[in-house]
């Protein structure tokens, strides 16, 4: 059974109420089809392994026997054409979740496939400069959202779970906030589709629809599979992002006064920090500013670092640390935020041109505006 065969037996297991409405979009090798939904006939001509985009509302249905079951019910015609671009997903969530009734009050989504921090559903690769790329930006997720949900002072995206890799990235983070959700679930490192205990989120939700986004979200970090050994996930409380965001710039504006003269302290601090992803200059925020206070001493900045370890606390209403990462006997798992900070004079990833560097037309809201990107920048430029 693939993973995605077996969270839709999760899912399965428990009879869905009226009250809540699962809306599935996916896309998928078309030969995979038929063991998701035994209904699905391959259309003559078509090449097995080629994709397509299917559309599924989760329906509680009886059998002859009186006996209720769920299956996947078709609700939008299937499209191959169909990409996750900023202008699908809009006309998704519009015209399918909310034109077609399935949006409510609160509403959850859920991600499920491969992530890139800044990215969901890669494909082709990052690009070089503005290069088109096959891959849905957050800015144009959360650009999505806004004007979809926007619209509607009724409903909202409350809580984002991600089943993607290392997409607890604070510029991720910052992006949904602006798109009003309140709870992000997601993972710091890599992580298996089957990392989420599925059949405890959802029975909880079918038995209790009127369960708040924080309770759930809670829910989906603490009931994580065991098996999730080398993986880390947390609950954000995303409220906190502005103040957050205002306080890595406060330190990078810091950081950066003290270029060129502390390089040095600087460079160690960051060298002593294990990337997480060495793809993309990913690494843990925490792990970096505490390596920077010692680098620097206790009393450098100590009331915006404290600021700051004070901020994660309330930020980060539940995590998971996997067993293998628990054992380590110097920790080096993340502690909470990812950010990205390229080793000064090394080899910058196309990541970092693409979506971090404030020079990028791509470059992420977050860097765009904030003095922590600035300080980053001046960083990787800099010249011993």
């Amino acid at each position: 059974m693939t993973a995605l065969e077996d969270m839709f037996a999760q899912i399965f297991k428990y009879r869905i109420p009226a009250e809540v409405a699962v809306v599935i979009c996916m896309n998928i090798t078309v030969k995979y089809m038929p063991s998701i939904d035994p209904k699905y006939k391959i259309r003559q001509g078509v090449n097995p392994i080629s994709s397509t985009t299917v559309f599924y509302k989760v329906s509680a249905l009886k059998n002859p026997n009186g006996n209720v079951y769920n299956e996947l019910v078709s609700i939008a015609d299937e499209n191959p054409q169909f990409n996750y671009t900023k202008e699908n997903v809009q006309t998704y969530f519009e015209d399918i979740v909310i034109k077609k009734g399935y949006s409510g009050e609160s509403n959850m989504l859920l991600t499920w496939g491969h992530g890139a921090s800044f990215g969901l559903f890669l494909g082709s690769g990052l690009p070089d400069g503005d290069e088109k790329f096959d891959m849905l930006s957050i800015d144009d997720l959360k650009d999505a959202i806004l004007a979809s949900f926007g619209n509607n002072k009724q409903q909202k995206i409350n809580l984002v779970v991600m089943m993607n890799c290392f997409m607890q990235f604070f510029d991720t983070c910052f992006a949904l906030r602006q798109s009003n959700v309140d709870f992000l679930v997601a993972s710091a490192s890599g992580a298996y589709f089957s990392g989420y205990n599925y059949a405890v989120i959802f029975s909880t939700l079918f038995n209790n629809p009127n369960i708040q986004p924080e309770a759930l979200a809670i829910l989906a970090t603490n009931s994580i599979d065991h098996s999730m050994q080398d993986a880390t996930f947390f609950t954000s409380n995303l409220s906190f992002c502005e103040k957050m965001a205002d306080s890595m710039g406060r330190l990078g504006e810091a950081l950066r006064k003290e270029l060129p003269k502390q390089l040095v302290k600087i460079k160690r601090a960051r060298d002593a920090c294990d990337d997480i992803n060495v793809l993309y200059n990913i690494l843990d925020f925490f792990r970096l500013t505490l390596s920077i206070r010692q680098q620097f001493g206790d009393n450098w900045q100590k009331t915006l670092i404290d600021e700051i370890m004070t901020l994660r606390n309330q930020m980060l209403l539940a995590t998971y640390i996997g067993s293998n990462l628990q054992r380590q006997q110097i920790p080096i798992y993340p502690l909470g935020y990812l950010t990205c900070f390229p080793p000064q004079g090394g080899r910058t990833m196309k990541f970092y041109k693409t979506f971090i560097d404030p020079q990028s037309p791509l470059a992420s809201g977050f860097s765009k505006s904030n003095q922590w990107a600035i300080f980053t920048a001046a960083f990787v430029n800099s010249v011993p």
